[in-house]
């Protein structure tokens, strides 16, 4: 796997939760900047949601370069929501809040979708067609999350996701001649192995989330 021949490198792997669910910020980002190119690879429509993830990348990054520059420092989201709401300024658009909980949202969009893939695949599932795996996703995801323009983009974006060959196709690095089963089988078994700390890290990220905002969450 350290030499996937896929976009699922061990590169791109985050690390394992550790024991006290204490997720490392900088390391986190990191993964998670990388890993959002993998919507270049959807099509154009998907770009805002691309762009929404790099969006509150950076705004964490910003919130934490402040703390550090004032001689404190953030390592876990908890930390930062925390902190946040002992200010009353969790609610700023630009709040390290605010976006760790619309990042925590898009990326469990990505792996549900990445999930429903993977196990349409281990069932012997040949469907090409991504449209109802993007829409479950969405729906267990962002959708209860989003405004009605929000909603209507992502209606448009649904109806443009590309088929699993394809989609398979251009995460392969080098498919070659290779028949579209063999580049399907092999993308989709080494998106499995990455799905385990990806599922594991946005649970626990969404998890913490929720327990410490409690019932301003989905007003977020």
């Amino acid at each position: 796997m350290a030499n996937a021949r896929t976009f699922f490198d061990r590169e791109k792997f985050y690390d394992p939760v550790p024991e006290d669910g204490a997720i490392e910020l900088d390391t986190f980002l990191g993964k998670t900047s990388q890993i959002t190119v993998v919507f270049d690879h959807f099509g154009r429509v998907f770009s805002p949601v691309k762009s929404d993830m790099n969006s509150n990348i950076e705004k964490l990054r910003k919130v934490i370069a402040a703390k550090r520059e004032s001689g404190g420092d953030y390592k876990t989201i908890q930390e930062i929501i925390e902190d946040e709401m002992a200010r009353n300024t969790y609610q700023s658009k630009n709040s390290g809040t605010v976006a760790g909980i619309w990042l925590g949202r898009g990326l469990k969009f990505m792996y549900l979708f990445f999930e429903q893939l993977v196990s349409a695949h281990k069932g012997g599932d040949m469907t090409e067609n991504n449209v109802a795996f993007v829409n479950e996703a969405y729906a267990n995801s962002l959708k209860q999350h989003h405004n009605l323009i929000s909603k209507g983009i992502f209606k448009v974006a649904l109806h443009a996701a590309p088929n699993r060959s394809d989609l398979c196709r251009k995460l392969m690095k080098t498919p070659g001649d290779m028949e579209a089963k063999d580049i399907n089988k092999e993308v989709l078994e080494e998106m499995e192995v990455y799905l385990v700390n990806l599922k594991n890290t946005v649970d626990t990220w969404n998890s913490q989330c929720m327990a410490i905002t409690k019932d301003k969450y989905n007003s977020l």
